[in-house]
């Protein structure tokens, strides 16, 4: 089973699409990395921009995003179930050889169940926008109190002044037998340092969603899709 796992997880592959940043004429753009802040992403949209007006903006994850961490959950523990009982009711339980037998399903089911679990609790993490307090938190850990020393990009913490602009990449995700673009949507801070906010496969959302962020921040998008 590891081994299926290390075959699958090779025959994926992220590509940066190479583009030239001198268009948007700024020292800053050209310093800044070009490359995915996060590797790979999604072929659906997983996020959507929510203003609530006047001064916070939040991405909230869509229904197809939780859907789909819901169903990896269900088949997970549907195989669980099923293979369990079957094995279960095909053999006598004889100790140590029906424990051996019993582990292998749970182990099967267990990854795809823990996935869509795994998926559901990333895809609700806060991602928020405050014009009250002045940051940007991004992540469970970065929503509740963090000390000064831990105001930086690594934390999913910014202050809004810091962010001098937003970034918009696509990177090509390709697997054994399909392949497809993924775009980034990235804070770029006047550090140099870059935060990743959302990153899905919906091209026309991510670029409404940039645009009308940009203004909400009132700061450039460097759009490189």
């Amino acid at each position: 089973m590891l081994n299926q796992l290390r075959n699958l997880i090779n025959q994926f592959s992220i590509e940066a699409v190479p583009f030239d940043p001198s268009a948007f004429n700024d020292d800053l753009a050209n310093r800044v990395s070009w490359s995915p802040v996060k590797r790979g992403g999604a072929n659906f949209r997983t996020h959507k921009l929510v203003i609530e007006e006047p001064f916070v903006a939040k991405f909230k994850t869509t229904v197809g995003h939780l859907l789909f961490g819901l169903i990896f959950m269900i088949i997970g523990i549907g195989v669980t179930g099923w293979m369990a009982y079957a094995i279960y009711g095909d053999v006598k339980f004889d100790g140590f050889g029906s424990l051996v037998r019993l582990a292998m399903p749970l182990m099967f089911g267990g990854i795809f169940a823990l996935g869509g679990i795994f998926t559901i609790f990333s895809a609700l993490s806060p991602i928020r926008f405050d014009k009250q307090t002045g940051d940007f938190r991004k992540g469970r850990r970065a929503a509740k109190s963090i000390g000064p020393h831990e105001m930086e990009a690594s934390s999913g913490y910014a202050k809004l002044n810091s962010i001098h602009a937003l970034q918009l990449i696509k990177e090509y995700c390709r697997k054994k037998d399909s392949s497809y673009y993924s775009y980034e949507l990235n804070l770029v801070l006047e550090s140099g340092q870059r935060i990743n906010v959302v990153d899905h496969g919906s091209l026309n959302r991510i670029r409404e969603d940039a645009q009308t962020l940009g203004q909400f921040l009132g700061i450039p998008v460097w759009d490189a899709t």
